[in-house]
């Protein structure tokens, strides 16, 4: 599945960033990446 996020929206997505896409068919693309650990003693 897509998760949390609709199909429409991930076909506009789409839609969207073959507008934006450069030479050699490549996509301006930028990703972060969050990483968390907690706990709790009892």
């Amino acid at each position: 599945g897509l998760g949390l996020t609709s199909k429409g929206k991930m076909q506009n997505m789409y839609k969207s960033y073959e507008e934006l896409k450069g030479p050699q068919t490549t996509y301006p693309l930028t990703y972060e990446v969050i990483y968390g650990h907690a706990w709790k003693t009892l």
